[in-house]
């Protein structure tokens, strides 16, 4: 398995880049949605595609699209800017705006959420033009919705390439 910790480069509490110890870090997860907030970033960080400068690794670096922060916020985000976004910034791995379905959520709901997320996921793959979409399973927790959404992942890849996250 590969560890991917999540790392917030405005709270820098080591630099990666002077990591030498065990574990030995393989990539990391830099939360997009964060970044894509600080304006005087945002420009400079898409027009040099220069994420891992910025975060000072040159490994395998993941974006999260803050949807997980939408749980508990309104985002005003699209997920066409935040996919376009992950993938000028220079991120290896771009995540779509979800919509995540936690237990306590209607089967109604989760099957919107999973119908929004799978339009979502087809979005962004006629946009990402440098790095790898990350197609987002849902259905919460019903076993048949998950499964449902792992097919059309499926199909999705077979046209694509992107990799699949059963979350």
């Amino acid at each position: 398995p590969l560890f991917l910790p999540v790392y917030q480069p405005r709270k820098r509490v080591f630099q990666l880049a002077a990591w030498q110890s065990d574990p030995v870090i393989e990539g990391i997860i830099v939360n997009a949605y964060f970044l894509y907030k600080q304006r005087e970033l945002r420009k400079p960080l898409a027009a040099t595609r220069g994420l891992k400068d910025f975060v000072g690794f040159h490994g395998l670096v993941t974006t999260d699209s803050g949807a997980f922060q939408g749980m508990s916020r309104q985002l005003f985000l699209e997920n066409k800017k935040i996919v376009r976004f992950q993938d000028d910034i220079g991120s290896d791995v771009i995540a779509p705006l979800d919509l995540i379905t936690p237990p306590y959520d209607k089967r109604a709901v989760a099957t919107d959420k999973l119908r929004a997320t799978e339009k979502r996921v087809e979005e962004g793959l006629r946009l990402v033009k440098h790095g790898i979409l990350a197609g987002v399973q849902q259905g919460g927790r019903y076993l048949d919705l998950r499964h449902e959404s792992i097919c059309r992942l499926v199909e999705m890849e077979g046209r694509h390439h992107f990799s699949i996250d059963a979350d």
